[in-house]
């Protein structure tokens, strides 16, 4: 709430109240001289206007009309103001959705933050209050209500579990929501900005530092029995710590290492670990200490889908080149029925499936040798970890190719890419093995197993089955592109898919989603594991808190800064109501003046 008096110093002025009453306890008094007649005295009355003696107090009808003037002026002179109907200011409350904010338990700056927002939002319901929660990104809590009844209900969708809290963004974000006339809450656990602004916003942090374990990184890789695990454990503290480090098989519960760790002061400790014979999740443990969410990690098996992969290249030395390096990929099978990757020399190939993507190999007769300068496409995923330097490359040397670039010599396109409306891709590789070093150096290997990958990536599955908290898990559904009907404006239609998956998040609840051109984005908003039901496929993903910005509670801090003052609010907002009491003060000098005179004082 904004101060009643603005100039609180001019309550000084109510020390005239108590000299009013030293006026009316001191009298005077007088020596008792005998004398033998009274007849010569003109005033016979004693005198009790002013004295030293200190007599019982009288208290007439004047002193109390006296006492009230001085306490109209005194307070008049401090200039109240109160709100007016216009003065009903927008809160708006800017919430830290971290999970630093769990921190502690029942001590957590979270639960400090509700007993403070109890306290702040029970004395009346007037007030608009709207929330934000201040994530990875701001986001709107609810609608506006009015009160705790309706907030304490609302603040139940807060639950701290984002791994950064961008305060500035969301302080931008509740100014523009609540306008001009709104004041701002934040509440978090830690310091504000050095620049806050002054009158409009109140900061509000609870935390306090706390010494914490943490994993702060985690990863699992490999197929066919032979696995990597690495783990880093971070002490957050000023001193050293010992724990034990636990990792499990999480279906059979079988205990897979427990090492005894002592960590120095701010110490990071890295664990690469070989792991055989596990097929499901694995389970990664710390004890529990101030911030629980940090000491528990699942890791899933990182399986990419295997391509099904045709060849059919009528050059036998080739032929046998290409499906060694196949082999040598990891990522391929041979197929049984459709394709989903095809290799092919024959100019004129007969027509393919929609999802079967197609690799052409031309051997162009007017062809040359090229030792560079090479132009790669950079962005383009074949192009990832290649390096063309001192390769030869054989092919032809017209500048005539259709499909968009990925490598020329110079002018002349050597590998170019072309993709339908369907997501099918034509790919034309340049390839006279005659003329080229290519097939015999490191480039060659790098090459076809980024499109082996890249075509992995693109089959029905999930993307990635371990992720952060916040992040977000692409799930590639199977099914047909479907051609709408062309609008009546004549714009050309795009071809979309407008299924759904059904998401059963870590708590249970479950939720669906709609899928759009195959893809759907399933936002990593909890920890633990999600499954996805897709037709009759059923997909699983883990999600882990690892962020050592947020486990590191050493700069959390509890303190108010700033306060809401009318520099910050509309004058529409406030209306002076001195002149409400001067006016009280001269209707009671009148009538202290009526009964002077009448009494004759």
């Amino acid at each position: 709430m904004l101060p009643l008096f603005t100039t609180p110093w001019a309550f000084a002025a109510l020390l005239a109240i108590p000299a009013l009453a030293g006026l009316y306890w001191l009298r005077n008094s007088f020596r008792l001289v005998p004398v033998s007649s009274l007849l010569l005295w003109l005033d016979q009355a004693e005198a009790r206007t002013s004295g030293l003696r200190v007599r019982r107090v009288q208290t007439p009808l004047l002193f109390f009309l006296e006492l009230t003037i001085l306490f109209l002026l005194a307070v008049a002179a401090t200039g109240p103001r109160l709100e007016n109907s216009q003065g009903h200011w927008p809160l708006v409350v800017v919430l830290d959705d971290s999970y630093s904010m769990s921190a502690g338990g029942d001590e957590s700056p979270k639960a400090l933050a509700l007993e403070m927002l109890a306290d702040e939002l029970r004395w009346g319901d007037e007030y608009p209050v709207r929330f934000v929660l201040a994530g990875t990104s701001p986001q709107v809590l609810g609608e506006t209500v009015h009160g705790w009844s309706a907030g304490r209900e609302l603040l139940r969708g807060w639950r701290c579990l984002s791994p950064a809290a961008r305060l500035s963004e969301a302080l931008a974000f509740a100014a523009e929501l609540g306008g001009d006339k709104s004041r701002i809450l934040v509440v978090t656990d830690q310091k504000p900005p050095d620049d806050l602004p002054a009158g409009r916003i109140v900061w509000r942090a609870f935390g306090r530092h706390q010494s914490n374990l943490a994993l702060v990184r985690a990863a699992r890789a490999g197929q066919g029995g032979q696995e990597r695990c690495f783990f880093e454990i971070a002490n957050f503290s000023a001193a050293e710590q010992t724990a034990n480090f636990q990792l499990k098989a999480a279906g059979a519960d079988r205990l897979i290492l427990s090492e005894r760790l002592t960590l120095k002061a701010n110490e990071v400790r890295r664990l690469a670990l070989q792991i055989k014979g596990v097929d499901g999740a694995l389970g990664a443990s710390l004890p529990d200490d101030a911030l629980t969410l940090d000491n528990q990690v699942v890791l899933l098996p990182e399986e990419l889908p295997k391509a099904a992969v045709e060849v059919r290249i009528k050059d036998e030395g080739l032929r046998a080149l290409v499906e060694k390096t196949l082999d040598a990929t990891g990522l391929t099978k041979k197929s049984v029925g459709r394709a989903d990757l095809l290799f092919t020399d024959d100019m004129d190939f007969a027509s393919v499936e929609a999802e079967t993507w197609v690799v052409q190999l031309l051997r162009e007769k007017d062809a040359d040798a090229f030792t560079g300068p090479f132009v790669v496409d950079r962005t383009h995923p074949l192009a990832e970890g290649l390096s063309l330097q001192g390769v030869v490359w054989g092919g032809g040397k017209t500048e005539d190719l259709p499909g968009r670039p990925v490598i020329l010599a110079g002018n002349v396109p050597l590998l170019t890419e072309v993709e339908n409306a369907a997501g099918q891709r034509l790919l034309r590789w340049r390839l006279r093995t005659d003329l080229s070093t290519l097939t015999e150096l490191p480039a060659w290997p790098v090459l076809v197993w980024n499109l082996v990958h890249w075509r992995a990536t693109e089959l029905p599955g999930l993307r990635a089955t371990n992720l952060r908290l916040g992040e977000s898990a692409v799930l590639k559904v199977a099914g047909t592109l479907r051609m709408p009907s062309p609008p009546p404006d004549g714009t050309p239609s795009v071809p979309s898919t407008m299924d759904s998956i059904v998401v059963r998040k870590p708590s249970g609840a479950s939720q669906v989603l709609n899928v759009y051109s195959r893809r759907a984005a399933i936002p990593a908003d909890d920890v633990g594991v999600y499954e996805v039901r897709s037709g009759d496929k059923l997909y699983s993903f883990a999600v882990n808190a690892l962020s050592a910005e947020e486990s590191d509670l050493s700069s959390c801090v509890s303190g108010r800064w700033g306060e809401w003052t009318e520099d910050g609010v509309p004058e529409s907002a406030l209306r002076n109501i001195a002149w409400v009491l001067l006016l009280l003060a001269l209707g009671v000098l009148t009538w202290h003046l009526a009964l002077a005179s009448r009494s004759g004082r």
